[in-house]
């Protein structure tokens, strides 16, 4: 049976691995998804004690085992508790602890994105090939059904060789903004969302027409949030309100505690995640974050043309401040189209045409096939994923060769990268990988 430590008690590293290691759901009930026949959850690491103390009591309020826990990464590498380590640290902290996982021998599991840097990308591809552990990237998009049944529709010859590809992604202005009150929204922290987020989009496109994208074009800015932000609260002087004032007038706080649930104590934001377990190291009491910080850095708009070896390319926008949350993507081919449609509007609500892939051949009519569905978190890919990580690879994954190397995620990465790069100069950046 194999030891994993989830490195990073982040609301991810619990719902995604944590719990169905465990196999719990996040109220302590017993999960339908569980890998207790062949792995077990040896440690967690975290360097907030409260966060850590917090998991403790969870585990013991549900009559489950205790877990060891350390602060450090270092101390779990001593203690020899591990066969595997998934990474689910902040963003600018997966190239160390990356790297120190693959010096100890161990296999790793790192979440998206691979590391914030193109630097970085190319160390740790050099770390792996110098180690016995392996590297497994967690790029969740490419298990989506319907991204599934888009790669055989595109392998099957339906519509061709692929010439253009056109990603048009949303993320409204509830989730959007929350990326503007976390960590996320500082580049040095994060790589920006460039990285944090676009790299889910880089990688399923290369991953759709198995290629490898060469330069990239982009424009872009931060037009919703910062000091700058048109929707800012104001005075009637002209100053910025502060405090419960801008609460009171701030639209995206309101949609954030509406429809996230930021939780609201006394003069500002408590935030709790998953299992209730508090975040005091990362957003101490006291310290209130706002959209219109001055420290924002991180892209909220990006419009780019990225261009691949074998000859295709595809538009990419995408909007962090939308009036609606999903995607459009549409795939050219010299045969005939593929377009999907996912998503909901400002009220909640199905777009219409979501549940289909609309199938156009260049020279007979159009015609609709239903998407495939599946339970679990994002539409379905996340609990696939986890059998690919836990249990090996399906006969699907195989097939469609889901799972990402270390040179997919890098290539995510230097994609990413230059999004924002490109955005800033105003220049077409070029991916060299090797």
């Amino acid at each position: 049976m194999k030891r994993y430590a989830v490195c990073g008690l982040s609301n991810r590293g619990l719902g995604c691995f944590v719990l169905p290691l465990l196999g719990r759901e996040a109220d302590g009930a017993v999960s339908q998804e569980s890998y207790a026949d062949v792995a077990v959850l040896a440690a967690v690491v975290d360097p907030d004690r409260t966060r850590t103390d917090a998991f403790r009591r969870w585990l013991a309020d549900h009559d489950l085992p205790d877990i060891a826990t350390f602060s450090d990464l270092d101390g779990l590498l001593s203690a020899d508790l591990a066969d595997a380590v998934v990474v689910a640290s902040p963003d600018h902290l997966h190239a160390d602890h990356a790297r120190s996982v693959l010096a100890a021998g161990l296999d790793v599991v790192l979440e998206k994105p691979m590391v914030t840097t193109s630097a970085d990308a190319l160390a740790l591809m050099a770390a792996e090939a110098a180690s016995r552990g392996t590297v497994t990237v967690t790029h969740n998009s490419r298990y989506a059904p319907r991204h599934g049944q888009l790669k055989e529709l595109i392998r099957s010859g339906a519509i061709g060789r692929v010439v253009q590809m056109q990603l048009d992604h949303h993320v409204d202005t509830a989730h959007g903004s929350s990326y503007f009150v976390r960590w996320n929204r500082e580049r040095v922290r994060s790589g920006g969302l460039t990285l944090h987020k676009s790299t889910h989009h880089m990688d399923l496109l290369n991953w759709l027409i198995d290629d490898e994208p060469v330069r990239v074009a982009a424009s872009g800015g931060t037009f919703f949030y910062g000091p700058d932000s048109p929707h800012r609260p104001r005075d009637a002087n002209g100053r910025p309100l502060r405090g419960a004032a801008l609460r009171a007038a701030d639209p995206y706080w309101h949609e954030m505690v509406d429809k996230v649930q930021i939780r609201v104590a006394g003069k500002g934001q408590e935030r709790r995640s998953l299992l209730g377990l508090p975040y005091g190291l990362e957003y101490p009491a006291g310290r209130e974050l706002s959209v219109y910080d001055e420290v924002i850095d991180s892209l909220d708009t990006v419009t780019a043309v990225v261009s691949y070896r074998q000859g295709a390319a595809a538009a990419y926008t995408v909007n962090f401040s939308s009036p609606w949350e999903g995607a459009r993507l549409v795939i050219t081919g010299t045969h005939g189209q593929l377009e999907v449609l996912s998503g909901k509007d400002w009220q909640g609500s199905l777009l219409p045409g979501v549940g289909t892939i609309t199938v156009r051949p260049l020279f007979a009519s159009a015609y609709e096939i239903p998407v495939r569905v599946a339970e679990g978190d994002h539409a379905g890919a996340d609990p696939r994923m986890r059998h690919d990580i836990f249990r090996g690879p399906s006969e699907e994954s195989t097939t469609l060769g889901m799972a990402a190397s270390t040179r997919d995620g890098a290539l995510a990465v230097c994609a990413g990268e230059a999004l924002w790069q490109s955005a800033e100069t105003g220049e077409t950046i070029a991916i060299t990988l090797g």
